[in-house]
């Protein structure tokens, strides 16, 4: 059994994760099964506990394998072919992503054209099944049989159908987008706009900034 706690987070972290988790695994992700959540009175924590898997945490190197990258897309096309979820995931979609993008973005005064599209997300009324976090630090790869393991859904919830595909690819160093993305077209604006976010958080929080700035100039053009 693999123990997560959650450092800053509350019961209706733990719940979301639960719930999220059984939900991906019902729709044939490859994740950690989930047992249950508690709370932990000596650490004064919440927690959650999966299944235990051995496994190596996706890095961009791998992304150069096709049957990688292959199953990457599978799960994505998995993800996004769900329809929307609970009223609780649109929620969560409203009050607190879209909150954390605007806020983001405020740090950009160049780039208040972004807005525009931010505005089609806050009005957008079609969802599916959202990871929600879907980067190269919650996808992992199976050592005995070379399978994708998808885990973390502790910001799941509700989400625009191509969201977490244009947040994996502005997850990824920029050099390494073209091994992923044959087409990004219908994702290129939701991409730019996730880098430019991810670069105001970085300028908010002196972290990353370089590293965030050349990945937003790649996708910015």
């Amino acid at each position: 059994v693999f123990r997560k706690y959650y450092k800053h987070g509350s019961g209706q972290d733990a719940k979301r994760e639960g719930e999220y988790s059984r939900a991906f695994e019902a729709f044939g992700l490859n994740t950690p099964r989930y047992f249950g959540s508690g709370f932990s009175a000596q650490k004064k924590m919440y927690y959650s506990d999966f299944q235990y898997r051995e496994f190596q945490k996706l890095s961009p190197e791998m992304l150069k394998k096709k049957s990688v990258t292959g199953q990457i897309k599978d799960v994505l096309e998995v993800m996004r072919s769900q329809p929307a979820c609970s009223e609780d995931g649109v929620q969560y979609w409203k009050k607190f992503y879209l909150k954390d993008l605007r806020q983001g973005l405020s740090y950009l005064d160049q780039e208040r054209h972004l807005e525009a599209l931010l505005g089609q997300l806050e009005r957008a009324t079609e969802f599916t099944y959202m990871h929600g976090d879907f980067s190269l630090e919650n996808i992992g790869v199976e050592r005995s049989t070379g399978k994708i393991i998808v885990y973390d859904f502790q910001m799941s919830g509700a989400g625009v159908r191509d969201w977490d595909e244009a947040y994996f690819l502005s997850s990824i160093p920029c050099e390494y987008a073209p091994f992923f993305d044959n087409g990004a077209g219908r994702n290129v604006e939701l991409v730019r706009l996730i880098t430019a976010v991810k670069l105001g958080r970085g300028i908010r929080k002196q972290f990353q900034v370089e590293e965030r700035k050349k990945n937003f100039a790649y996708w910015r053009g």
